[in-house]
């Protein structure tokens, strides 16, 4: 499956731009659109369309180069933009945290998207998912950002199925054709048909023998 093996190396090139950098310690702000679309972030930002490579990463980041300082927005196995300006949020944070920390959580917050940094300072690694810090060795850290972006998949999944469902359901409520006849707000006039069971009631005035 071509797209899935896409997929994979995507994730490992981001994951090995990762390494590299923390190891460098040169600061780096990743997001991965879900399926919450990013588009008033990516406007932000300059286009690049081009494929996920280790290189592109490294050299977008690389320290004084144009870019650098915003964030990379990776939408379907592609880097779509980079230097864009992201929500920083507005919970309390250790001191130690800077302002790509803030970014990144402050969009995990607000859309499905993960989000990895690097530190300039420490060179540590984090995800930033539903407002969530998430700290991760360098070693492990591939296998843990596959394991969430398959995640991210499934509830993108999940919401489209969810959207299908809801579209199909209004389909269905505007089949039915309403009509009515507006009188009043004091007055409310309804057209029905009333049906009772009335079960041992005799109307005969006989008297049965």
């Amino acid at each position: 499956n071509y797209a899935l093996d896409e997929y994979r190396a995507s994730a490992s090139n981001i994951a090995k731009a990762a390494a590299n950098m923390s190891e460098k310690k040169i600061g780096a702000l990743i997001v991965v659109e879900g399926a919450t679309l990013l588009g008033e972030v990516l406007s932000t930002g300059t286009v690049v369309d081009s494929a996920v490579s280790t290189s592109v990463i490294e050299n977008i980041f690389f320290p004084k180069a144009p870019l650098h300082d915003g964030a990379m927005v990776i939408r379907d196995n592609r880097i779509h933009s980079a230097g864009c300006i992201l929500p920083l949020t507005q919970s309390e944070l250790s001191l130690e945290l800077g302002t790509r920390h803030r970014a990144a959580i402050g969009i995990s917050e607000e859309s499905d998207c993960i989000s990895l940094i690097v530190s300039e300072e420490t060179g540590r690694i984090s995800l930033a998912i539903d407002g969530e810090l998430i700290a991760v060795n360098r070693e492990n850290f591939l296998q843990a950002f596959k394991e969430e972006l398959e995640k991210q998949k499934t509830r993108a999944r999940n919401a489209r199925s969810d959207l299908q469902s809801m579209n199909m359901q209004n389909e269905e409520y505007m089949k039915f054709n309403l009509e009515s006849e507006f009188i009043g707000y004091d007055n409310l006039n309804s057209n029905s048909n009333l049906i009772t069971e009335v079960n041992n009631v005799s109307t005969n005035d006989s008297t049965l023998v």
